[in-house]
């Protein structure tokens, strides 16, 4: 009683740190009584609208701080609400809304009959989210009748997140009301509304007004909506979507063919496969996503592949066609056999043990290299090469030791951490002199080590001198009597080598070749394997940077690049707040410089972040979405596919779940530019600092 007596006018004090003090220690008290509650209620006034930035943000915050303070106690905020009805309903709404869910949207749901503006954003979605309660629906219900409130809670439910859009009472509810606007004469605004809703939530029922809204002459931008939600809700109007294929505009052509691709009749396979060839790299991304979306259309899909069409699949499409179809079906068998390098062989090293029968030896000067994939819980039993109480190159806290043995120590320790479950390429080189040099991802990372000449002796791949089980996957593992220079290593890191013999390549292990392998080491067949070239493709490959890296210092037009960099980077990058996000943000791109930019351009697979991998959910009834992950909870995971509005998908529909180290971003994305295209794209680029 002393305390409200003190304190119970310190909601209206003028100074907003007394305020905020006030909501503090209410939130910090052990135990504070309902009528407590109710002073810090107070605080709860509506939040400002245009006024100045920092006396808004006071007011956000004020009301964050009274929130806080009340969930943190909720059963006397509870007790406050059913006792006290002298408090003015913002603040009431606040309190509410600091319950838990199912709670707080009964009584939001006694407020209102009185209540007079709309519903707030947070308001909208408690009420979205107990659906299940029937007094809670036939309340939302009313509200989407109602002609003063209906557009206010349309728009807020616009700003909802995907996982709330996909609550199929909420869609049912929705679309009801969009077909309540649509029958008196919608303006404008009314129609954009709905055609966005119907993209959000999917409503299918409003296809075939949405489908009439197309017109001869209508702006690009308004046939992207229509498309757009044409493509989410399923429709299935192949002539439309095919009549746009040639349009004008680059985004229109991108929204037809993302929606042929996901559109469920057949007949589009042949429409697209017509248009294939012509298509650039990031479309046909969207393509392959499309077709591979349900188990029906993929399996056509690899039969009109196995037919000759849709040339030039690349190694994510045949991932996610494995995903949807598995190994055991007949077309696809069919389509791994005649296109090489879809499955690779890797040695894998799992437990204690020798991995070789014979034991080898590095004497002088050597380079040793191979990729390596480390499961999680990579410690010093992880390693290169070793022998068990003597010299060894293992991962010690993640970084690669050059260890001697007991009484010598580390020769050289990396700098960079290893990552697991990613392919990582590791060389390490002596020179005559006894200096080591560790190259990660073909990069110098450490050449700050001590001299050491001593031979190194009675080693085996895997192998390191705890003598704990390691766990790895090895490919291209290759011993040459050099230490090969940092321009060697850089340039052949990436390369895959047949029968040959190079010269001063003394050993060479992979799933295909060297060998016999035993106790914990063997060989398996993988989708997850690093992307290798032969010697001549890495000559190939050399030539066309140096070739594309002059044309990229030239000069070029910025205005002409940023065109082409909307019509293909955007749709999976955002620069200052424009474009999708999907992949990291390139508003600093210029920073990198021309050799950096055009490195991840042409082989964006080399330093790909674990954040960006692909997603490929399969549903128990044959469905793939294949793309970014947005969002994990306990119930659901939610992907956002290129060129499309995420999806959510609950875990008990999930049959299978695969993680892809392959980048969303499409190779030979700048293939078909011209010069002048090539140049025009890296003026802009650079001019992003």
């Amino acid at each position: 009683e002393l305390w409200v007596k003190l304190f119970r006018d310190m909601p209206d004090d003028a100074n907003y740190r007394v305020r905020s003090a006030l909501a503090n220690s209410v939130r910090s008290h052990r135990k504070p009584n309902s009528e407590m509650l109710a002073v810090v209620a107070k605080l709860g006034r509506a939040p400002l609208q245009n006024r100045g930035v920092w006396e808004t943000y006071d007011r956000d915050f004020e009301r964050y701080l009274a929130r806080w303070a009340m969930e943190t106690h909720r059963d006397e905020t509870l007790r406050m609400l059913e006792s006290d009805r002298s408090l003015d309903q913002e603040s009431r709404l606040l309190a509410i809304l600091s319950l838990d869910p199912a709670r707080a949207a009964t009584l939001l749901v006694s407020e209102l009959a009185t209540l007079t503006r709309a519903l707030a954003p947070e308001e909208v979605s408690l009420l979205g989210s107990q659906l299940g309660q029937a007094p809670v629906m036939a309340a939302f219900q009313a509200l989407l009748k109602d002609d003063a409130r209906r557009m206010p809670a349309l728009v807020n439910l616009t700003l909802l997140d995907s996982k709330m859009l996909a609550n199929p009472k909420l869609a049912a509810a929705v679309a009801r009301a969009c077909e309540d606007i649509l029958a008196k004469k919608p303006s404008a605004d009314e129609r954009a509304l709905v055609l966005k809703l119907a993209r959000l939530l999917r409503l299918s029922s409003l296809e075939p007004a949405i489908a009439g809204w197309m017109r001869d002459e209508m702006p690009a931008a308004e046939v992207v909506e229509i498309l757009s939600a044409l493509r989410e809700i399923g429709s299935e109007r192949i002539e439309l979507f095919v009549g746009f294929l040639e349009h004008p505009d680059q985004a229109v052509r991108r929204e037809a063919v993302a929606a042929l691709a996901f559109c469920d009749d057949l007949a589009s396979i042949d429409c697209l496969s017509e248009a294939w060839l012509e298509l650039p790299a990031a479309m046909r991304v969207t393509v392959v996503d499309g077709l591979t979306s349900s188990t029906v259309k993929a399996g056509a899909f690899a039969k009109a592949a196995l037919d000759g069409e849709f040339a030039g699949l690349d190694s994510s499409a045949f991932e996610k066609l494995h995903a949807v179809l598995g190994a055991g079906d007949a077309s696809l068998s069919m389509l791994l056999k005649q296109t090489e390098g879809m499955l690779v062989r890797v040695i894998r090293v799992r437990g204690i043990g020798d991995t070789m029968e014979k034991p080898f030896d590095l004497v002088g000067p050597f380079t040793l290299e191979t990729w390596i994939l480390l499961d999680p819980g990579i410690d010093n039993g992880d390693g290169l090469i070793g022998r068990k109480g003597a010299a060894d190159m293992n991962f010690h806290q993640g970084r690669l030791h050059i260890y001697g043995g007991g009484g010598v120590g580390d020769m050289a320790v990396g700098n960079q951490k290893m990552r697991p479950d990613v392919w990582t390429h590791c060389a390490v080189t002596r020179d005559e002199k006894g200096s080591f040099r560790i190259y990660l991802n073909g990069e110098l990372d450490q050449e700050d080590g001590r001299q050491f000449l001593l031979p190194l002796r009675g080693l085996r791949l895997g192998a390191t001198s705890s003598g704990k089980p390691g766990a790895a996957r090895y490919d291209e593992f290759r011993i040459w009597s050099v230490a090969r220079s940092a321009e060697e290593i850089r340039n052949h890191f990436r390369t895959r080598f047949g029968d040959e013999i190079p010269a001063h390549l003394q050993m060479r292990f992979s799933g295909d070749h060297g060998g016999p392998w035993s106790g914990p080491a063997s060989v398996e067949w993988t989708q997850d394997f690093p992307l290798l070239v032969s010697p001549e493709q890495a000559e190939a490959a050399q030539r066309r940077f140096v070739r594309l890296y002059k044309l990229a210092e030239g000069l070029g037009d910025p205005t002409a690049g940023r065109v082409l960099f909307q019509a293909s980077c955007m749709m999976c990058h955002q620069v200052k707040g424009d474009g999708a996000q999907i992949g990291p943000d390139l508003s600093g791109i210029g920073a990198m410089g021309v050799q950096g930019i055009l490195r991840n351009i042409l082989d964006p697979n080399a330093q790909l972040e674990s954040g960006y991998y692909r997603h490929d959910v399969t549903s128990i009834d044959g469905a793939l979405v294949s793309g970014f992950m947005v969002e994990e909870t306990k119930d659901s995971i939610t992907i956002r596919p290129i060129g499309a509005d995420p999806k959510v998908i609950l875990r008990e529909t999930i049959a299978t779940h695969s993680i892809s180290k392959r980048s969303l971003m499409p190779e030979g994305l700048i293939d078909a530019y011209d010069q002048k295209q090539v140049a025009d794209l890296f003026a802009y680029m650079k001019s992003l600092q």
